[in-house]
């Protein structure tokens, strides 16, 4: 594609041929301190996604890291804007992957939070008929930021039962979706289906999304 990584994707659609015909591999740091929210570090990103008012698609295509086995601080898709708030009327400010398949190598293979700057933004996702593995976790949603509670917004759909967390800001989690100060966490025909564990010792997920439509 001749791109640097990270892509930024930010109210663009990006459709591949196929997940098993078009491959996104690689990483690029991503520095968040700017941005503010939970997330302020540096982290090495395939995609960062999102955007406040316009909608981002990401289609038929495969991401994977340079790494075989998941590693601390890669993530695969980065969203941290949308309209999580309500600030505007969906599908405005939402990111969609459909079809797309994201792993290995990654300690999250999508990532949903928040920035706070200049605005509060938070990440509004939805995933379906989607293959993420080889992740610690397959979808991460971390929005406990110590100044301020950023919703952000996760529907999973046409997915396989799977184990299911509860609200609240508990520190690490190693589960398919961890809601922390989630605004709307919607899962339609079930969740997920996740392997993961908490550090020291994790494992990759493996977390299916089979769409009937």
């Amino acid at each position: 594609m001749g791109e640097k990584f990270p892509l930024f994707l930010r109210g663009l659609s990006l459709e591949g041929a196929g997940r098993d015909q078009t491959f996104v591999v690689g990483t690029g740091t991503l520095v968040h301190s700017a941005e503010g929210g939970p997330l302020r570090e540096q982290y090495l990103v395939t995609v960062v996604a999102g955007d406040r008012t316009l909608e981002t698609v990401i289609s038929r295509l495969s991401i994977r890291s340079e790494s075989p086995v998941p590693t601390s601080n890669y993530y695969g898709v980065f969203c941290d804007r949308g309209s999580a708030t309500g600030e505007v009327a969906e599908p405005g400010g939402q990111t969609k992957l459909e079809n797309v398949a994201v792993g290995p190598g990654y300690q999250g293979s999508v990532l949903a939070t928040t920035s706070t700057a200049p605005s509060v933004t938070g990440c509004n996702v939805v995933v379906r008929s989607s293959l993420l593995t080889g992740g610690w976790a397959g979808v991460r949603a971390l929005g406990c930021d110590p100044v301020a509670r950023e919703p952000r917004t996760i529907e999973q759909l046409d997915a396989p039962a799977g184990q299911r967390r509860g609200p609240g800001c508990r520190g690490p989690g190693g589960a398919a979706a961890d809601d922390q100060y989630v605004r709307r966490l919607s899962h339609r025909r079930d969740a997920y289906r996740a392997r993961a564990a908490s550090p020291p010792a994790p494992r990759p997920s493996d977390t299916r999304f089979a769409s009937s439509l």
